[in-house]
């Protein structure tokens, strides 16, 4: 999947990038950790097209490398980029190495994007 062209327009383009979302997590569930990272590797370029490769990468680094530091960004760059569902993130058990971190709590009490702080009762909840 990593040496297919990069296909222009939708909805080829859609789907590609998709796929490389999916091949992420479906590799670190598998526990084919190398391919994972690769993946992540090659995947991250499109991540601004599909934010699930934010979130896919933060679960390979901090959930089998055990890499908080770049979870973090990785979650950063999620939320920040409009995650639409913060509390999947806040929640998710592959961060589970990021739960204590402040950082990453911060990242929940920020306010939302139309100026309102965001409460817990206002949160979607996955």
């Amino acid at each position: 999947m990593t040496r297919l062209p990069q296909p222009e327009g939708d909805p080829a383009r859609h789907a590609y990038v998709w796929a490389h979302a999916n091949a992420i997590i479906n590799a670190y569930h598998l526990g084919a950790l190398p391919l994972a990272v690769r993946l992540v590797d090659r995947s991250l370029p499109l991540a601004q097209e599909n934010r699930a490769i934010y979130l896919n990468a933060a679960c390979v680094y901090a959930g089998g490398l055990g890499d908080a530091d770049r979870a973090l960004e990785m979650v950063r760059a999620a939320v920040e980029g409009g995650w639409p569902d913060p509390e999947q993130i806040r929640t998710d058990d592959d961060l589970t190495l990021l739960y204590g971190n402040p950082e990453f709590q911060a990242l929940f009490d920020r306010p939302a994007p139309d100026g309102e702080p965001s409460k817990e009762s206002d949160r979607a909840t996955g």
